[in-house]
């Protein structure tokens, strides 16, 4: 009985670019001779077919007609994901040194980076063991992404200027077993893919009762910053007055852990980062602060606008209105105060270092453009003042304690102590750096419209921006005062205020700050 042969796919490449010639040498392959190969082929058993055309193959693959090709199943390539996460939560340490928030941390973590598009590796307890291996892993995958980013919540020491991750295992009686119990940062930092955008996020400064790593926390951070760092890598140690990390009430997951997670809604990743300093700083009353380590560009993107390009990033940076509406007070800083700064950049790391020193940790940036002028402003948030100018002590500054000794605080309750306060004075402080001498427009901003000046900014001044040379630039305080009478709901403008604008600053601690007398 004739079988019937058994048939091999073939495939052509470029037809039509080569003409075909006979060749003796490729005879199973081509003309009447590939024909009376297979009428023959027909008399021979199924099985001894396959035999006869694997030997065929073997035989003639070096003579094959150029244009002919065989065409078997190609194995599928592995899919790399572009961005990766590896969250890391230990929480069930022994020796008196669990931790409450963590688990809560990484979950929150995880589900927020998977809305985004990372592929995540979540761990929760781990072994040095199981933390070794979670790592290794996260380093062999990132060499074929785009992004990374590490997040770990638990305990960190820190020794010899270097800081060590902590498995829930690990006793750490004394230096001699700190590198058979725990894993060195360090050791992921410099494996990291060096083509990547890296960062790393680190939520561990909680008291613990270790034998190593156990300094003065009054007196000194309790991780190492690092000394150096590659430039794909920006890192971020959350630290705490006293060493006592703050938990969300209700939620049970740490603050910082809470408003990154509440940033990452915005997709910029700068943004995320700066902002969520900026929340910690106010939410903690000034005890607990976010160190950042490295510098990244400020059009880079969480989620799928990862590469949209700088020009739509400057498009979308928002205008302060100028001329600006009608001030309380104005006041032009002493040119002598900046006169080392070189850049627009430069006078901006100064403003803030002195908001920050007297409290104003919520302020937003714009970028000032109109005619011949241009430049930046920065806003600080809505703060309740006294009649003679001065800020109102401690929470009642900022109408609500947000943050209590428990740590306890709400978003709601900022939201309403912006738009519901108390009775009194109140103050938005707006300090502008332009090149062209201006005058206010004449019309009145509300108070409403002045309260979203904090929110509606940038986090922090735009590259391009804070480049520019300073040569011609000068720096003014625009106060916009408020005062809300006794049972009424509206709040008018002082129109002037009582005290000149030189004033507010001196009251605010600001001047003695811009002047370096402080």
């Amino acid at each position: 009985m004739a079988h019937k042969p058994l048939m091999m796919k073939f495939s052509r490449n470029h037809p039509k670019e080569h003409s075909h010639t006979a060749n003796n040498s490729s005879l199973v392959t081509s003309g009447p001779y590939f024909l009376l190969f297979l009428f023959l082929l027909s008399f021979i058993p199924l099985q001894s077919q396959v035999k006869v055309l694997e030997r065929a193959r073997v035989v003639n693959l070096a003579v094959i007609d150029s244009n002919i090709r065989l065409t078997p199943t190609q194995p599928e390539q592995p899919v790399h994901p572009p961005k990766i996460a590896l969250i890391i939560g230990n929480a069930s340490y022994s020796e008196g040194n669990e931790i409450d928030s963590p688990e809560h941390n990484a979950d929150t973590m995880a589900d927020n980076f998977r809305e985004l598009g990372f592929d995540v590796m979540l761990l929760k307890n781990t072994t040095r063991l199981d933390l070794r291996k979670a790592i290794i892993q996260f380093i062999r995958k990132s060499r074929h992404a785009q992004t990374t980013f590490f997040y770990f919540s638990g305990h960190l020491v820190k020794s010899d200027g270097n800081n060590f991750l902590v498995p829930t295992d690990a006793t750490l009686e004394d230096e001699t077993v700190l590198k058979d119990q725990t894993i060195p940062l360090d050791y992921l930092i410099r494996k990291l893919n060096r083509k990547a955008r890296n960062r790393i996020a680190i939520d561990a400064c909680y008291p613990n009762n270790f034998g190593i790593g156990t300094q003065n926390p009054k007196e000194e951070l309790c991780f190492s910053p690092p000394a150096k760092w590659p430039d794909d890598t920006f890192i971020s140690f959350s630290a705490y007055e006293n060493q006592l990390a703050p938990v969300v009430a209700g939620d049970d997951i740490s603050l910082f852990c809470y408003l990154f997670a509440f940033n990452l809604q915005q997709q910029v990743v700068y943004n995320t980062f700066m902002d969520t300093k900026k929340l910690v700083k106010k939410f903690s009353s000034g005890k607990q602060d976010v160190y950042y380590y490295g510098k990244m560009s400020q059009t880079e993107y969480w989620g799928p606008y990862q590469f949209q390009i700088l020009a739509q990033s400057q498009a979308s940076y928002p205008k302060f209105s100028w001329p600006p509406p009608f001030a309380s007070a104005s006041e032009q800083i002493d040119e002598a105060f900046f006169a080392d700064s070189q850049t627009l950049g430069d006078i901006n790391k100064k403003l803030l270092r002195s908001l920050d020193n007297q409290g104003y940790f919520d302020t937003s940036h714009y970028a000032i453009e109109e005619g011949q002028t241009n430049g930046f402003a920065i806003a600080t948030r809505l703060e309740q003042i006294n009649d003679d100018a001065s800020s109102l002590d401690g929470d009642n500054r900022w109408n609500k304690s947000l943050i209590s000794t428990t740590s306890d605080f709400s978003l709601t309750q900022y939201l309403r102590s912006l738009f519901f306060p108390r009775e009194g004075y109140f103050r938005v402080i707006v300090f502008a750096v332009v090149n062209q001498p201006f005058s206010t427009s004449g019309g009145n901003a509300s108070r409403e419209e002045v309260i979203t000046w904090v929110s509606g900014g940038a986090s922090d001044l735009e590259e391009t921006i804070a480049g520019i040379d300073a040569s011609g630039y000068k720096v003014y305080a625009l106060i916009y005062e408020y005062r809300l009478p006794e049972n009424d709901i509206t709040a008018t403008i002082e129109k002037p205020s009582d005290h000149a604008g030189r004033i507010h600053l001196e009251k605010s601690g600001l001047w003695a700050q811009l002047a370096g007398t402080e």
